[in-house]
């Protein structure tokens, strides 16, 4: 399997269990709404910005935690 395809293997998998759409994920990694459909649509990433990405779905908390005042 291509880096591509299992980068978007890894990116399905943590779309579906958190409930998120691509242009959220993509957003809320890289300020990119539009990194996953291109990344489907063949376009390849550099190294650090898979890391980037997969760093960000290792560490995502769907409930932000609350500020102490």
């Amino acid at each position: 399997m291509s880096a591509r395809k299992e980068l978007l293997t890894e990116i399905d998998a943590f779309l579906k269990a958190n409930n998120l759409s691509e242009s959220t994920l993509g957003f809320l990694a890289l300020k990119d709404p539009a990194f996953v459909l291109r990344l489907r649509r063949g376009r390849n990433t550099g190294i650090e910005t898979a890391a980037r990405i997969r760093k960000f779905m290792r560490e995502y908390d769907p409930v932000p935690k609350k500020k102490v005042a």
